[in-house]
């Protein structure tokens, strides 16, 4: 039948004809030219990456970073040796260490002198004046017990004691170094002088770090003495290198697997270039755009590689399957534009559903996933495109080739003429009421399962599973009474410094701070009530030497002679307080100090973490600027971004999604259908995966609208294929069930490959999206065609009438 006016596919075909070559050199040369920009591109790996650069905690983090040179330390745990030996080897290490630029300074001693001298003025003064009280009842007693004309009425008792009020306030400050009660660990705190979140920064560190300790362990004196390195430093660091060492070894694995896919369904090595090589320049022209646009890739989207690859061969797949398929009935020219309008439309529609479900993530707030959508849904449009463009344009250079016939390529199985006799699905069609009531089965334990959905809030699980923490490492804290990772608050004067960690002290022996257990400052290290205790000291120095005879003769003299040299104590200025302690609390240029805030939560579970950033925010200074910074604050950030949009992003998704079936298909029937079976896909999905114990978590809810944008392109192609088809619905369902099976596994290997990753936020991401892609399989190919006799009316058998909406197809103008 001729034509009378051209449609838009024919002059897009006629255009694709004439300008083939120049097409596919624009495509070579483009591509050439983004390999530079894509391979420069740069991988962050922190969590606070994943948070914008204007969030308050981010900002405050790197004013930290920037005063007081980061957060926490890099702990070097010395053991192996006794405690004389490893001590000398740390007065031999430490000199080294500090001459490092990534080094600020080294702490393993505690100045124990300092404190002996000033004891007694680090005591309460109520407990000061109970010491002076107790001596002076001692002495009245003595006397009164020498009294010869005292007549005793009853026995009285005096038992003088110290005891308890020294153990009050423990011994730690009076080890001359960072050791274990028992001598077998000595601590050396490496402060960094940058932040854990900068990778290159804390590359230096580690390498500068490890390069010092092992020339002194060869030299004489370092044999036998291990150094483990902990701390949250270390722990960043092999976090980076599991990323990175991940990021190439599953790319590699997903481009491999999916190649295997490829040609294991078109045995052909000419069709996996036809799509391999489209998909390949979509890939390389949106790391190239990412490249100018974002600058880098955090540790959700440096493994995008493999799933664009999967997602753009959806595309592929489809197009090359129905073009093997047009070919049994028409020619070359007619079989392409009868691919294009069919198939290519609907993996268009498709497609764009996947991309507005990967662009609804840029408005999750969460910079980890809007970075993720959006670089994401730029791979999906682009790679649609090329796939649109560049694919059809080696498919006419290569038809119009003499002795280069697609015609001779094998056809993927299932798209020979008479296959479709030993399709599963007539068997399916013949039993559709038995599968329609596993269908019911199904969902009711997948609504018993949804009632057992957990959520994990730890956010230690998402980290390396193979770094191993050091045993001791609990020990240390716990009888050094270190804070490894402490939230610290920035205070501008001396005052402020008292008055906060004061506030914060008796708020948390009165109950009203329940998550934190105590804050430190400079400000502690200058006792206060001097005036009052030095005269409490006058008194007692001038007692005992009034006394001194009879004071050593008691029983309880050695008690009184610890605290002799305290008695001497003439006052403490800030400047008094050593070096070794002041610059833990006082910015270089003296313009900052530092309050630490020990948190008694984990701030590694998310569920607790609100609360103790609400503790630390309620305290206020007036009159002056309080910034509070910490790792729990970039976690506590997170928790409430996904807690509070990530609900609301995936309503979003389905909304838009929705929209965008509406618009294409314009039935309710349609609508229905297709939302119906994404909608269960998704149930099915986490049930599965709570029935395989896999919770969620704050980097694999990322997964769900993901999911809603790739599970429906199933459906969206079997309800397009359904209302344009003249085959039984056996033999349509045969035909696009090989492309719907082999894309939707190539779209499952994207993603599952991450199940071999190291780093087990990235492996719950594979697994969940595994499990939700297995039950949009099971819903799209076993129970979706049981149903669809009940809305649509179709052929289930060769022999019954045909009902189905035949597309009739004109003739294509022969080109220029």
């Amino acid at each position: 039948m001729a034509i009378r006016k051209r449609s838009l596919l024919d002059h897009y075909l006629h255009f694709l004809i004439r300008f083939n070559v120049p097409i596919i050199i624009f495509f070579f040369a483009l591509v050439l030219l983004a390999i530079i920009p894509a391979a420069r591109i740069q991988f962050k790996s922190t969590f606070q990456d994943l948070l914008p650069p204007k969030a308050e905690s981010v900002k405050n983090l790197m004013d930290l970073s920037r005063i007081y040179g980061g957060e926490g330390f890099l702990l070097l745990l010395l053991k192996g040796r006794p405690l004389d030996e490893m001590i000398k080897f740390a007065d031999e290490l430490a000199p080294d260490l500090e001459k490092l630029d990534s080094v600020s300074h080294v702490s393993y001693k505690v100045e124990p002198g300092f404190f002996l001298t000033n004891a007694l003025l680090y005591m309460d003064l109520a407990d000061l004046q109970q010491i002076e009280s107790r001596l002076n009842k001692k002495i009245a007693y003595e006397k009164k017990k020498r009294n010869p004309f005292l007549i005793k009425l009853e026995d009285e008792r005096d038992d003088f004691t110290l005891s308890d009020i020294i153990q009050k306030y423990g011994t730690n400050r009076f080890r001359s170094s960072m050791s274990t009660p028992d001598g077998k660990i000595l601590v050396l705190l490496v402060k960094p002088t940058g932040a854990a979140t900068d990778v290159d920064f804390l590359n230096r560190l580690i390498a500068g770090t490890e390069a010092v300790v092992a020339a002194h362990q060869a030299m004489p004196g370092g044999e036998g003495i291990q150094v483990i390195k902990q701390g949250r430093y270390y722990l960043t660091y092999n976090d980076n290198k599991t990323l990175e060492n991940d990021l190439l070894r599953l790319t590699l694995i997903s481009i491999a697997l999916i190649i295997l896919v490829l040609y294991f369904f078109f045995r052909g090595i000419k069709s996996l270039l036809l799509i391999s090589i489209p998909l390949a320049s979509g890939v390389i022209l949106n790391f190239a755009l990412t490249y100018f646009t974002i600058g880098h890739l955090n540790m959700l989207s440096g493994f995008l590689t493999g799933i664009l690859l999967g997602l753009g061969l959806e595309i592929g797949i489809y197009l090359l399957s129905r073009y093997f398929e047009e070919k049994h009935r028409h020619v070359w020219l007619l079989a392409l534009r009868n691919c294009l309008k069919q198939t290519g439309a609907a993996a268009t529609f498709a497609a764009s559903t996947t991309s507005v479900a990967f662009y609804s993530l840029v408005f999750s707030g969460f910079r980890g996933f809007s970075e993720f959508g959006l670089i994401a849904g730029n791979g999906m449009v682009l790679t649609s495109f090329c796939m649109l463009t560049f694919f059809p344009s080696l498919i006419i250079f290569l038809e119009r080739r003499k002795g280069v016939r697609l015609l001779r390529l094998t056809p993927p199985p299932g798209q020979h003429r008479d296959s479709y006799k030993k399709t599963p699905y007539l068997w399916l069609q013949r039993h559709r009421v038995g599968v329609r009531l596993g269908f019911a089965g199904v969902l009711v334990a997948t609504l018993v399962g949804l009632s057992f959905l957990s959520f994990d809030f730890d956010f230690s699980h998402l980290s390396n599973k193979s770094i191993v923490v050091c045993p001791e490492l609990d020990q240390v804290e716990r009888e050094l009474d270190l804070t490894l990772n402490p939230t610290i608050i920035m205070v501008t004067n001396q005052a402020m410094a008292r008055d906060i960690a004061a506030t914060v002290n008796r708020r948390v022996k009165d109950g009203s701070l329940p998550t934190i257990m105590a804050a430190t400052s400079v400000m502690d290290f200058v006792p206060p009530d001097q005036e009052a205790k030095l005269a409490i000291l006058h008194r007692l120095k001038s007692t005992y030497n009034e006394y001194r005879a009879a004071i050593n003769a008691m029983p309880q003299g050695n008690e009184i002679r610890q605290v002799l040299p305290a008695l001497d104590a003439t006052g403490v200025r800030l400047e008094d307080v050593p070096e070794v302690l002041r610059r833990e609390f006082v910015s270089a240029d003296g313009k900052w100090l530092f309050v630490s805030v020990r948190p008694k939560v984990s701030t590694d579970d998310g569920s607790q973490l609100e609360r103790l950033i609400r503790d630390i925010r309620s305290v206020r200074y007036p009159g002056g600027e309080v910034k509070a910074a910490g790792s729990s604050f970039i976690f506590g950030e997170i928790v409430g971004i996904i807690y509070g949009k990530g609900p609301r992003i995936l309503a979003l998704t389905y909304f838009l999604v929705l929209v965008i079936v509406i618009l294409l298909f314009r039935k309710v029937k349609d609508v229905l259908v297709i939302m119906g079976a994404i909608t269960v896909s998704m149930l099915v999905g986490a049930a599965l995966a709570t029935a395989l114990q896999l919770p969620f978590n704050y980097l694999n809810v990322i997964v769900l609208p993901i999911l809603f944008g790739m599970g429906v392109d199933n459906s969206i192609h079997i309800i397009y294929r359904l209302r344009r088809t003249r085959d039984s619905l056996p033999r349509m369902m045969h035909h696009i069930s090989q492309a719907v099976l082999a894309s939707s596994v190539t779209n499952m290997l994207g993603f599952s490959v991450l199940i071999w990753a190291n780093f087990r936020g990235l492996m719950s991401i594979g697994l969940l999206a595994t499990y939700g892609m297995v039950a949009v399989i099971l819903v799209s190919l076993v129970f979706l065609p049981a149903f669809l006799p009940l809305f649509y009316k179709v052929r289930t058998t060769e022999g019954e009438l045909e009902t189905s909406h035949p597309l009739r197809l004109p003739e294509i103008p022969k080109a220029g």
